[in-house]
């Protein structure tokens, strides 16, 4: 044996040389782990500039000189790193966190006994007697029997809660779940409550913190055995409350009469049925004696007033002079002249006695003297006005005779009165369209739409606005001025222009946005396409490049990519190809069924993922290149499906994965590699954290390609089992 068994220091061997390297090893050892005291636990990389003698534990996943070491003690000895690998018991100080852990054989806890609790002062972070404790039942017993007991006076069991809406009770239970429950549950009153299944709670004893008055809620005083009264009472007498003396139940001194009528009785007695019965009959007796014999009975009565009290029988309630009508039987016409504004004014005519004697007037000479006018000087004579008004008179009779509909004008033409419809006032107009040698016709001329003007549109000969040609028989492109938003949403329409954030306004799919942009002249400005949330089922594919120096980029949801998902059926979700291509994506949740890639360049294109991203299952790659570009860089993104591979490159394409935090749900599976590359292409990935689990190989390398971890080791990538490599390909 060449180490002792438990430390694993080093023996001085029989005629061993150098017998001082030996003893020092072990003494370094030594210094190193007995009254182990480490300065942190929670760093995966040798500090930069660490002190002679430090000693760390290695947090998981460790890079640089800590790789491969997750979990054991490095102490910094002479200059360089010794790495102690701990046996189970064996316990350490962490400074940092002042608390103390112990190695239970696979990993390092916090030590649940004796010092080391959390404060150094004795506490204990969780305690367990015969039983274990948890972070919600921190103190834990399993006895026959606890005992709290005074030391030398009292002794007094407390219950803290922090805010009046809190609990603090004493919970009683049955294989635990609850069955009583006493203390102040939910408010600061004294509650009582028993449970028969440890969800549904009854009350039984309220008792209110500011009257001590005690109230039962679900309890109902009674029995076969009657309610107990005062100590004597007269019997027969009335059992009441009496809030003065304090008693529950009195004599109240009062008890039913015999018989009687009410006038017989007196305020201490409660009259019987029978003098009710009596006064009642009496009652309607005075009625019957009051009435015609018609009406000597109550029914009679009540018969012969029926309708005749109602606000509809009088006019004591009525919503207007109509309703009043109806009920006093008046029709307008027959027994009520209905009223009329031409009274008024006959009523005003009359009045005036000019007026009636030019109604008298005999001729117009006699109008023109009471009105003291002079034909020809002061009033046109009779036969200038018959002169005046006689065409007048035929062009009425003409216009009577039509019948236009609406919209419809009138119009004097070739000497006659018509109507004319719009569509004959447009035929009238000097506007051309169309070929005049080959049928053309006149007309209005079409009103432009939003956007004509600025992509420099101009009525053509056929009526319609149109953009010149240049001289290579393409339309002459828009110049930006400005930075620009395009619109997607579930509601738009491939027929608006894109513009506005509304359902008249913004277009319906990806693919017509990026297509219109495809059209302008960028300048230096750049462009987004702003997709709305929801899910869409046909992707984008772009295949030329934008002229100007802006860059596009297709934005989704950055914040919560989920809002905005991209699911296809036998298609790439976002897809480049060809020599200068360049989008940028990002705020999306990408997913296919039966074929395709969610993310995929060809030819020489680039897609540069901006912002935050999440993959879902994918029929082929997530990430595919050939002999192209994508990068992913300083972003968070979210693996939430398997696929094929997530990282494919090949054809000499590359793919960037640079500073990025990377988060895997639910385990997906990777049927080839999580990264593959072959045919002379690259996989970066540098400053990746990556978090959850997978399945599948790491790495499949081939063909003198490159996969480079910048020395992260074998566990860099995520994965279920060893990465491979074969003809010239590396692993770095």
């Amino acid at each position: 044996m060449d180490d002792t068994p438990n430390l694993g220091l080093p023996y001085i061997m029989a005629a061993q040389s150098q017998k001082h390297v030996t003893h020092n090893e072990a003494i370094r050892a030594l210094d190193a782990i007995v009254q182990l005291s480490v300065l942190d636990r929670d760093l995966s990389e040798p500090p930069e500039s660490p002190a002679e003698g430090a000693c760390y534990i290695v947090a998981a996943s460790p890079t640089g000189a800590w790789a491969d070491h997750a979990g054991d003690v490095a102490a910094y000895q002479d200059g360089a790193w010794m790495f102690y690998l701990p046996r189970e018991g064996w316990i350490a100080w962490v400074a940092d966190e002042e608390a103390a852990v112990v190695f239970s054989g696979s990993a390092w806890t916090a030590l649940s006994t004796g010092e080391g609790g959390g404060g150094g002062s004795g506490d204990f972070a969780t305690l367990g007697i015969n039983t274990d404790a948890d972070t919600t039942n921190r103190l834990a017993v399993s006895a026959d029997a606890t005992l709290l007991s005074h030391d030398g006076d009292d002794h007094r069991l407390k219950i803290n809660k922090a805010t009046a809406t809190d609990t603090a009770s004493l919970l009683y239970q049955t294989g635990f779940s609850g069955r009583a429950e006493m203390g102040l549950a939910g408010d600061d009153d004294f509650h009582f409550k028993v449970s028969a299944d440890g969800t549904s709670w009854n009350e039984a004893i309220v008792i209110d913190k500011d009257t001590g008055v005690v109230s039962f809620p679900n309890t109902t005083i009674g029995g076969s055995g009657g309610v107990g009264g005062p100590g004597s009472s007269t019997d027969g007498n009335i059992a009441t409350f009496n809030g003065t003396s304090g008693d529950a139940i009195a004599d109240s001194g009062k008890a039913f009469s015999i018989d009687g009528t009410f006038a017989a009785n007196s305020d201490a007695n409660v009259p019987t049925e029978k003098a009710v019965k009596t006064y009642v009959a009496s009652a309607i007796d005075a009625v019957r004696d009051g009435v015609s014999s018609a009406y000597d009975t109550l029914a009679e009565l009540a018969a012969g007033l029926a309708g005749k009290l109602t606000a509809a029988s009088n006019l004591s309630d009525v919503a207007s002079a109509a309703t009043a009508r109806t009920n006093l039987g008046l029709a307008i016409g027959t027994n009520v002249q209905a009223y009329s504004a031409n009274l008024t004014t006959f009523a005003a005519i009359a009045a005036s006695s000019n007026v009636q004697s030019l109604l008298g007037a005999a001729s117009y000479a006699a109008m023109r003297a009471q009105l003291d006018l002079e034909a020809g000087t002061d009033f046109y004579s009779k036969s200038a006005v018959d002169a005046a008004f006689q065409p007048l008179d035929g062009d009425l009779t003409a216009v009577a005779g039509l019948t236009p509909s609406n919209d419809d004008v009138l119009q004097r033409k070739s000497g006659a009165w018509s109507n004319r419809t719009p569509a004959q006032l447009t035929a009238d107009l000097s506007a051309f369209t169309g070929d005049s040698g080959s049928g053309g016709v006149k007309g209005l001329v079409p009103a432009p739409i939003a956007g004509d003007a600025a992509g420099g549109k101009f009525l053509r000969a056929d009526g319609s606005w149109a953009a010149p040609t240049g001289g290579g028989g393409g339309a002459t492109r828009e110049l930006l001025t400005a930075a620009r938003t395009y619109y997607v949403r579930t509601d738009g329409s491939d027929s608006n222009n894109g513009l506005a954030n509304t359902s008249g306004g913004a277009f319906a799919t990806m693919q017509k946005a990026l297509d219109v942009v495809g059209t302008l002249d960028l300048s230096i400005y750049d462009v987004t396409v702003q997709v709305g949330a929801g899910t869409y089922t046909a992707g984008v594919s772009l295949a030329g490049t934008f002229v100007g120096a802006g860059a596009v980029t297709l934005r989704g949801d950055p914040t919560t990519p989920t809002n905005v998902v991209i699911s296809t059926t036998g298609s790439h979700c976002i897809s480049a190809s060809g020599d200068g291509v360049h989008l940028n994506v990002s705020g999306f949740k990408l997913q296919t069924t039966t074929s395709g890639s969610c993310l995929s360049a060809g030819k020489g294109a680039r897609i540069s993922v901006t912002g935050a991203i999440e993959f879902g299952s994918a029929a082929t790659y997530h990430c595919a290149a050939d002999a192209s570009n994508i990068d992913l860089t300083s972003i968070s993104y979210k693996i939430s499906g398997g696929a094929g591979v997530h990282f494919a490159s090949v054809s000499g394409a590359n793919i960037s994965a640079v500073n990025c935090t990377v988060t895997l749900t639910g385990t997906p599976a990777f049927s080839t590699a999580f990264a593959y590359a072959t045919s002379l292409s690259m996989v970066v990935s540098l400053l990746m954290t990556y978090s959850g689990s997978a399945t599948g190989k790491r790495y499949d390398i081939s063909g003198n390609s490159v996969v480079n971890t910048f020395g992260g080791g074998a566990s860099a990538l995520p994965g279920g089992t060893a990465g491979s490599t074969a003809t010239g390909g590396q692993y770095l």
